[in-house]
């Protein structure tokens, strides 16, 4: 998809909230407000939800993980 370079004028605390959610997703400011119009417009593809999806799906084994690795020691010590 061809993609043209547009200006647009926004609250100062818009663009801090863009930039917030920009910052906590590890995307640019301009990917956050391309999937936002994606969004509003209903053009959101179900390949990049999937692969969101499988993103947050990785992240998440890997915290599962390190948790049980936490939790696995307290155990066994309580039950000496």
């Amino acid at each position: 998809m061809e993609k043209t370079t547009v200006g647009v004028r926004l609250p100062n605390d818009y663009l801090k909230k863009i930039d917030a959610i920009a910052k906590k997703l590890s995307r640019t400011r301009s990917q956050v407000l391309l999937e936002a119009v994606e969004l509003y417009l209903g053009e959101t593809s179900s390949p990049k939800i999937e692969n969101e999806l499988e993103h947050l799906k990785v992240r998440l084994e890997a915290v599962e993980k390190k948790l049980n690795s936490l939790i696995a020691p307290a155990s066994r010590s309580k039950g000496k």
